[in-house]
């Protein structure tokens, strides 16, 4: 079995633990997706959102910018299909495909990558950065996520399990890197503390700017994520089997059944 063939079917194995943390809730997750959609220009058409696991983060910006085409790829073609079933959306579609070897067509105002930037192999960046050049519109924007450095050294040093098949350093040299390959500047970089200090890093890249003295108020100021009985109401309505879909206490199924009254 190949690399590639090796890491779709440990991804393809991945869904009840993304079932599970889509509940919880996993405040990596909910954070990396809010602070993607404020990045967001509130006039983009098309946004790409690559490895998007169980599509929750596809869903969000769909709901979100209603008058873009969101197209969401990952590597998994189980996780796709439940995806589709569960995220369905108007101007949504996912698509299984290996990002270090093809690339979607297609030019793209926003490229979206939370927590996966780290999982393309050093030796494949090249070719990535080119495809990535490639699909950014003229004032595009690539917005992404990842673990840093002090938290993958962490794994490594203490819990090994909680590592992928292919998990890579990304630190500011990196990114600097996928900056000047792909032909667009670092327009923001932060730190960001969400189990332990410095453990995440979110940053944007975006073709050269435009000065402008035009309104300023062009990104979303308010996010509504999907709250945890919305969540579990999705998976009900999926045709997802049971056995994978987490059992709610006594207290929960009674506000599940209030809210379905009220609703």
């Amino acid at each position: 079995m190949t690399e590639s063939k090796n890491i779709a079917e440990f991804y393809n194995n991945y869904l009840n633990r993304l079932i599970r943390d889509f509940l919880k809730p996993n405040i990596r997750t909910e954070n990396a997706i809010s602070l993607s959609l404020k990045k967001i220009p509130k006039d983009v058409r098309s946004i790409l959102d690559l490895g998007f696991g169980l599509g929750w983060s596809s869903f969000e910006i769909a709901r979100h910018f209603t008058r873009a085409d969101i197209k969401g790829f990952d590597i998994s073609k189980e996780l796709t299909k439940t995806a589709n079933a569960l995220f369905p959306a108007d101007n949504l579609s996912y698509q299984s495909m290996d990002l270090t070897r093809n690339f979607p067509n297609g030019k793209f105002d926003a490229i979206i990558l939370l927590d996966v930037f780290e999982h393309i192999p050093a030796s494949k960046r090249d070719l990535f950065y080119r495809n990535i050049k490639h699909a950014l519109t003229d004032n595009g924007r690539v917005i992404f996520t990842c673990p840093t450095v002090y938290h993958q050294k962490y794994l490594r040093d203490n819990k090994p399990e909680g590592l992928q098949p292919v998990d890579e350093d990304i630190d500011i040299e990196v990114i600097l890197d996928f900056a000047t390959k792909t032909e667009t500047n670092l327009a923001h970089f932060e730190y960001l503390d969400i189990w332990n200090s410095r453990d995440y890093l979110f940053a944007v890249i975006e073709r050269p700017y435009k000065y402008h003295t035009e309104s300023v108020n062009q990104f979303i100021k308010t996010v509504d994520l999907l709250d945890f009985y919305s969540k579990y109401t999705l998976l009900k309505k999926s045709n997802l089997s049971n056995e994978i879909i987490p059992t709610l206490s006594h207290k929960q199924r009674l506000k599940h059944t209030l809210r379905s009254l009220l609703d």
